[in-house]
């Protein structure tokens, strides 16, 4: 099998953070330097992040044909070690359409979570997977969050086919919508899971799996029916009011296990 590679950004302030993945988890190039700052107020944020990718492929002498997906994450992450594979800028997406540029320059696999520029969606050369919970989905289709509640199953999928994303519209009995009208609504995870970080911990989840080559559809079901089995299991052993975002990532190794065992 040929090799295959993610890259791991944090660019902020006046410091770019950066490293590549290969395969098996190991980084094979480190990049740190000062930057400009790419804040609010910068119009060329896009191509600041772009630039970024670009030098760190450059100089590493990797196969940009090789490439998997490209992510945006905590420094400590490349300290750690540890990649993982999601673009999910902490930049506004209503002034910003960073996922568009990054998808027309590199075509490789990510999602978003919140606003996002909708008249780039159909352009995409690679695939879209989005993870609004209901208040961002009642703001991307403009109705109201019980609006949303109410017709979860027809807003998720109207949308998906609309603008050929695959929805997962979080919540209980999490919802995922394929472009050409398919729906798989989910049927683990609990009230104990709406905590701040939960979310995050579903994208990288997600995003890992369409970094290892999973097709969108399969990646998004398996990610959420995982990820709701793991916080099934912290309530269980911590309880719903307990539990946080991190002991639904402390669940991973056993529900994994439990999974090949089946």
């Amino acid at each position: 099998m040929s090799e295959s590679y993610n890259i791991c950004l944090d660019v902020g302030g006046t410091k770019v953070l950066g490293a590549i993945f290969n395969e098996k988890d190991e980084i094979i190039f480190r990049l740190k330097k000062r930057s400009k700052s790419s804040g609010e107020g910068s119009a060329d944020v896009e191509k600041v992040i772009i630039s970024v990718v670009e030098e760190m492929i450059r100089e590493s002498g990797i196969d940009r044909s090789k490439l998997n997906a490209i992510a945006s994450c905590a420094p400590g992450v490349i300290d750690q070690d540890k990649g993982i594979v999601l673009f999910t800028p902490n930049l506004p997406w209503r002034n910003y359409d960073i996922a568009g540029a990054m998808r027309k320059k590199f075509g490789v696999p990510f999602f978003v979570g919140n606003d996002v520029n909708l008249g780039v969606l159909g352009e995409a050369k690679a695939p879209i997977v989005m993870t609004p919970h209901p208040g961002e989905m009642a703001r991307l289709v403009g109705k109201t969050n019980d609006e949303v509640q109410s017709q979860r199953l027809e807003v998720a999928s109207s949308f998906a086919m609309t603008y050929g994303v695959y929805m997962v519209l979080k919540g209980a009995n999490t919802v995922c919508a394929t472009p050409d009208g398919r729906i798989l609504i989910n049927l683990t995870g609990n009230p104990g899971m709406s905590k701040s970080g939960s979310g995050d911990v579903l994208a990288g989840l997600l995003g890992s799996l369409l970094a290892q080559g999973m097709a969108p559809e399969n990646a998004a079901a398996c990610a959420v029916h995982i990820h709701g089995r793991a916080g099934d299991k912290a309530a269980e052993d911590y309880s719903q009011h307990s539990m946080t975002a991190n002991d639904i990532i402390i669940e991973f190794s056993d529900i994994f296990a439990d999974i090949e065992g089946e």
